[in-house]
């Protein structure tokens, strides 16, 4: 090839070249001008090997055209033509790759749509949930509220750091405070000094009943109030609040104590004829007084066994006024059990004889001198020792016995009788006021002996309890501290 020819061959090559790029940018341009999405290629794709092994190809086939073709103008248009079927080849393949990629990428777009869609459905179903849990509890909180301000006790709710959480409109009236603007505050604002002490000490341990009176700034006039409080504990034990309801009792104590008051004054009435009554009967009795027929001494012996009894329920009486007024006083003195039991048994022993009852003593030995008071523990065991009378049959027996405790600070004085027995179900009432048991033919009571008995026990700090079975008799068991706290 001359030097013309090959100036000729390079310029159409390097032409050729330049026109097949600009076609291919022009027809890459075309293709994609009015797509809508954009792509975001994060790594450019390597060549294929097809890509890399066509400029090559293309070479060898423009050298052959004009080899083919030794005019230059038939040459060039073939160059032109093979160049411009190259591009559409690589446009086509372009296009092809690129529409690949496009599908993927709206699948991909649609696939994070559903997925959004999922959750934004899910999302929807747990705030309907939620919704309807908060419409549930906000009913739930508006019935609450309705029952507590209908509530005619005074209800107080208060957090572990004394802030008021809820006070209905009795509590404020019984108060005197204003409950809707205390909500949130400290309750020990405006409250009176009384129940502030009272809620203090209902905050130590677990549910309380005290009664509290308020002064108010005319000395004459006072407000009693009872306040039963209990903690609120966590699911962990831990104290979070407190609950106070208060009843407001001044009226029913005005009356209670005019029927205390009522009681006491008819008793010691009572007792003053019949005092005179029995010291009458005991000079009639006596040798001083004359002789009487058999007949005469019955009717008198009789007349003064109603008047003992009667005597004693006046006193049962009196006891349980003095012990609701507070009045009963337990006088502490140095003394041997075994010796008030034993005079307790001498006093009665007339009496068990009477019906053939035997009164047994089995006393412990060495049991020293101790503080109590020996009239009342004589009264508690007149009364063990005349039910168990009262309610064992004629040949039975009575065994009165001391022992100690199992830890060695208490005297244990039981009565234990071959009588009749006491059901479980009556055993749960047995210490309550006026409750009596029993069909013997003749035995009656007041009912107030036991409940008394275990107010004169408890206040010595001791404890007392039964333990029976129909037919087969009861024991009854009291002790006593050997160092009660006198006071």
């Amino acid at each position: 090839m001359t030097d013309l020819g090959s100036g000729m061959f390079t310029f159409l090559v390097s032409f050729a070249v330049a026109v097949g790029i600009v076609t291919a940018f022009v027809l890459y341009q075309t293709a994609f001008a009015k797509k809508e999405v954009k792509l975001a290629v994060t790594e450019p794709s390597k060549p294929s090997a097809v890509s890399q092994e066509r400029p090559s190809a293309i070479r060898e086939k423009i050298k052959k055209i004009f080899q083919v073709q030794p005019n230059p103008e038939s040459a060039a248009q073939a160059v032109s033509n093979l160049v411009e079927e190259q591009a559409r080849q690589m446009t086509q393949d372009i296009r092809q790759e690129y529409s690949v990629k496009y599908q993927l990428a709206v699948q991909d777009k649609n696939n994070e749509v559903e997925k959004v869609r999922r959750d934004y459905n899910l999302v929807m179903e747990k705030y309907s949930l939620v919704e309807q849990l908060y419409s549930h509890a906000d009913y739930q909180r508006k019935q609450t509220e309705a029952i507590v301000k209908s509530i005619a006790e005074g209800l107080v709710v208060v957090n572990q750091k004394g802030e008021v959480l809820m006070m209905n409109p009795s509590a404020e009236k019984i108060l005197g405070v204003q409950g809707g603007r205390k909500v949130g505050q400290s309750i020990y604002e405006e409250l009176p000094n009384e129940v502030l002490i009272s809620m203090a000490r209902s905050n130590k341990g677990g549910a309380q009943d005290q009664v509290i009176e308020i002064q108010s700034k005319d000395e004459n006039v006072k407000k009693v109030i009872r306040s039963s409080s209990a903690v609120i504990q966590n699911e962990d034990g831990q104290t979070v609040g407190m609950v106070n309801i208060l009843t407001d009792v001044t009226k029913q104590r005005e009356l209670e104590e005019i029927k205390t008051k009522f009681v006491s004054n008819v008793t010691h009435e009572l007792r003053t004829p019949i005092v005179a009554i029995q010291k009458a009967i005991e000079i009639l009795l006596s040798p001083s007084a004359g002789s009487l027929n058999e007949t005469q001494s019955n009717f008198l012996n009789i007349v003064a066994n109603n008047l003992n009894h009667l005597s004693r329920l006046v006193e049962d009486v009196l006891d349980i006024s003095r012990i609701d007024s507070g009045k009963m006083k337990i006088r502490f003195v140095e003394s041997r059990v075994d010796k008030v039991i034993d005079d307790a048994c001498q006093v009665l022993e007339t009496w068990a004889k009477s019906k053939n009852i035997q009164i047994v003593r089995n006393f412990l030995k060495g049991i020293p001198e101790f503080s109590m008071d020996p009239g009342r523990v004589t009264q508690v065991l007149n009364n063990l020792i005349g039910n168990a009378i009262k309610f064992t049959p004629a040949g039975g027996s009575i065994t009165v016995e001391t022992s100690w405790s199992k830890d060695g600070k208490f005297v244990c004085v039981s009565v234990a009788d071959t009588g009749v027995g006491i059901s479980k179900e009556h055993q749960l009432r047995l210490f309550k006021r006026f409750e009596q048991f029993g069909d013997q033919v003749g035995v009656s009571g007041t009912g107030l002996g036991l409940s008394i008995s275990k107010e004169i026990v408890e206040r010595h700090g001791g404890q007392i309890w039964v333990e029976s079975e129909e037919k087969k008799g009861a024991k009854f068991t009291f002790t006593l501290p050997l160092y009660p706290k006198v006071g």
